[in-house]
């Protein structure tokens, strides 16, 4: 959840090059390619975009300890319903306007939407040894 928010907010508030080599480079460039600015050049977007990632390592520790205890897929289903109630309503406080304006959508887009969530079932086989 913290790393999709501080993502989705820093990213807005940073340039493309530079969200991109800090998720990319995991914040070494955060500080190096700032330049001669030093630390005071750094914006608000690139920490945030820096908080994502330091949030996503965390989640992936804690994810590897409940595994031990808990069925990955029962785990990844309360991560994906937890994860999408915070979102849905933190949304409604960041964009009071966003329900509204998805009325607004043609046909056409919400077909692609709708189409980017169905997963096409294909044929694997997976050799597994015994």
């Amino acid at each position: 959840m913290a790393h999709h928010y501080f993502l989705s907010m820093g990213l807005t508030k940073t340039s493309a090059s530079n969200g991109g080599l800090i998720l990319g480079m995991a914040g070494v460039s955060f500080i190096v390619l700032k330049g001669n600015g030093g630390l005071s050049s750094i914006s608000p977007g690139d920490v945030n975009v820096f908080l994502s990632i330091l949030a996503q390592a965390i989640s992936f520790i804690l994810i590897k300890k409940a595994s031990n205890t808990l069925d990955p897929r029962l785990m990844t289903g309360y991560m994906l319903i937890a994860g999408s109630i915070f979102l849905f309503v933190l949304g409604w406080f960041l964009e009071p306007a966003g329900m509204e304006s998805m009325a607004a959508g043609s046909a056409g887009l919400w077909t692609v939407f709708f189409a980017s969530a169905i997963k096409l079932k294909q044929k694997q086989e997976i050799n597994i040894p015994k």
